[in-house]
């Protein structure tokens, strides 16, 4: 998966120059959603193998995201590009961990349900992970609707790089930021 989204991720801008970096966005975030919900498809006694086409899926899609943050940073003036990555980069950890909350409480809560009504520690558990990965699914392909949607439509030749738009800053110019 790791290795998918590296060469996805170093070929995406290229590719964004010639589709429209929402219509890409839109197709990965759809991967991730396929991916993620063929994991829902294993089971118990499923191989490492069996797990490989699914991560593919979601691997492929990660690194065709690359571009919304390009895109996020070239739709914004000079002079506030550094402010929209910074909104950007705090909007995406906020969105992990609110994802991650969800996904675990819909997976305990289901376990918990399972081990009401019986079941062994083990299906409890896969029930749970089979929930939680269908949620997750669901509103990763339910974001790339949104993409489609919400994106302007501005193709990869319409708008600069990330080496331009850094270009624009001088060292002095840029200011880190501390936690």
């Amino acid at each position: 998966m790791a290795l998918l989204m590296a060469v996805d991720a170093t070929i995406a801008g290229a590719i964004s120059h010639r589709v429209r970096p929402k219509r890409m966005v839109s197709a990965a975030m759809l991967s991730m959603g396929l991916g993620i919900m063929a994991t829902t498809l294993l089971g118990a006694h499923s191989s490492f193998l069996d797990l490989m086409p699914a991560s593919a899926l979601i691997g492929a899609g990660g690194g065709f995201t690359v571009p919304l943050s390009a895109l996020d940073i070239n739709t914004m003036p000079g002079e506030k590009a550094s402010l929209a990555t910074a909104i950007f980069s705090a909007t995406r950890e906020v969105a992990g961990l609110l994802g991650i909350i969800i996904i675990g409480v819909v997976l305990s809560t289901r376990q918990n349900m399972q081990l009401h009504a019986g079941a062994t520690q083990t299906l409890a558990y896969l029930s749970g992970y089979r929930w939680a990965l269908v949620a997750a699914a669901i509103v990763v392909v339910a974001s790339g609707a949104i993409a489609f949607f919400g994106l302007p439509k501005v193709r990869g030749a319409d708008h600069t790089n990330d080496t331009t738009v850094m270009a624009r800053y001088t060292e002095s110019q840029l200011t880190p930021v501390s936690f």
